[in-house]
C-alpha cells in the first residue's frame, strides 16, 4: 500500500477522500475482483450515472427507506479512485517485453502447489506452519514470494513426499523461475508497480460492487417507469470483458 501510506506531497492519491482510501485498504484479498474490463469505459459509465442518481435520491429514499443513500456519493468517490489508480498504473516504464500471461499462470501454479501442500500437511508429510508464511494475496510480488516459500518447503521435504504427490521436480523448478521473473519485472517497473495494480483492483471492486447495489435499488424504484437502463445502464453493456 505504498501510495496510500506515502508522505510524498505529490502523491496522486492525496486528492482522494480519507474514507475512500480507508475503504480501499479494508478490502480483504479474497474479496478483490481482478480488473476484467476497460477501466476508461467503466469510469465513463459509472460517473455518468451519479448526477442522475442524485436527481432521484428523494424518490429512492421514499421507496426504499432502509437503503443506504450514502452509496451514491461513495460510488462517485470509488470512480475517482479507479481513475486515479488507472493513471498511476499506466505511468510506468514500457512493458512491451512483459509476459502478460505469466502472472495468471503463476497464480494458478501457486494454487496448485498450495493444494498439494495442504494434502501433504494433512498426511503429516509436510510442516503445516508453511501456510502461516503464505500471504495468498494477488499482487505480483506476493505471488512470487509465496512461490518461493512453497518451493523451498516442498524441496526440503522432497525425499519424503516425491512418491506421495503428483508434483514433479519440474513443478518446483517452474515455481522458482516464475518467482524470479515476477520479482525482477516488479523491481524494473518500480517499487510501487505491484501496489498500484492492487489498488486499482480494489477500486475496481468497490466501483462495480457499489454500482450493482445501487442498480438493484433503482430497478425497484423505477419499476413503473421501466427506465432503469436510462438511469443506470448495465455496467458491462456493450463493453468487452477481458
Amino acid at each position: 500500500m505504498a501510495f496510500l501510506e506515502s508522505d510524498d506531497p505529490a502523491s496522486p492519491f492525496d486528492s482522494l477522500p480519507s474514507q475512500v482510501t480507508q475503504d480501499l485498504k479494508s478490502l480483504q484479498p479474497t474479496d478483490i475482483t481482478q480488473v476484467n474490463a476497460t477501466v476508461a469505459d467503466i469510469v465513463r459509465t459509472a460517473r455518468g450515472t451519479v448526477p442522475r442518481l442524485r436527481k432521484i435520491r428523494a424518490e429512492i429514499a421514499a421507496e426504499t427507506p432502509r437503503f443506504d443513500l450514502s452509496l451514491i456519493e461513495k460510488l462517485a468517490g470509488y470512480v475517482n479512485a479507479l481513475e486515479v489508480t488507472e493513471t498511476a498504473c499506466r505511468a510506468i516504464p514500457d512493458r512491451s517485453s512483459f509476459d502478460r500471461e505469466l502472472p495468471a499462470r503463476a497464480f494458478q501454479h501457486r494454487d496448485r502447489l498450495r493444494k498439494n501442500a495442504e494434502i501433504l500437511a494433512d498426511a503429516k508429510l509436510l510442516d503445516a506452519k508453511l501456510f502461516e508464511r503464505l500471504s495468498g494475496r494477488k499482487a505480483h510480488v506476493n505471488i512470487a514470494d509465496d512461490l518461493v516459500e512453497l518451493e523451498r518447503t516442498l524441496r526440503s521435504a522432497w525425499p519424503t513426499i516425491r512418491n506421495n504427490c503428483p508434483l514433479t521436480n519440474k513443478d518446483l523448478q517452474l515455481a522458482t523461475e516464475m518467482a524470479a521473473y515476477l520479482h525482477a519485472r516488479t523491481n524494473e517497473f518500480g517499487a510501487d508497480y505491484a501496489a498500484n495494480l492492487d489498488l486499482r483492483a480494489r477500486a475496481f471492486t468497490l466501483t462495480v460492487r457499489t454500482y450493482n447495489e445501487l442498480r438493484q435499488a433503482v430497478t425497484y424504484v423505477r419499476r413503473v417507469q421501466g427506465d432503469v437502463d436510462k438511469v443506470m445502464p448495465h455496467l458491462y453493456a456493450g463493453k468487452t470483458r477481458r
